[in-house]
């Protein structure tokens, strides 16, 4: 189970596409999760006290694999970051998934 989860857009050159992201945080280490595109790929990175942070990962497409390092900000709720691939860069937003049952 995750303790951060998160509604995500990632606009691409081919319209917004819509995901997931879950991940934990551990002493300043992230460790989870990035669904987009109906695959699920493990992302890690790290984010410090400011909620500064660094990701890395795969989105895999229908053609190929992009691997991607992203950078960005976690604040009042939001999630907002730039992803970084081959060729192109990725904005990537999010909101928190209620965590109510």
């Amino acid at each position: 189970m995750y303790d951060n989860m998160y509604n995500i857009l990632m606009q691409t050159p081919v319209g917004i596409k819509y995901g997931t992201l879950f991940f934990n945080i551990d002493t300043g280490t992230i460790v989870g999760e990035l669904n987009i595109l109906n695959h699920r790929e493990p992302i890690k990175g790290t984010i410090d006290e400011f909620g500064y942070c660094h990701l890395t990962g795969q989105i895999i497409t229908l053609m190929k694999r992009i691997d991607f390092q992203a950078t960005g900000r976690m604040h009042n709720g939001t999630l907002n970051l730039s992803a970084k691939g081959e060729r192109n860069i990725f904005e990537i937003t999010g909101v928190p998934i209620s965590q109510k049952q």
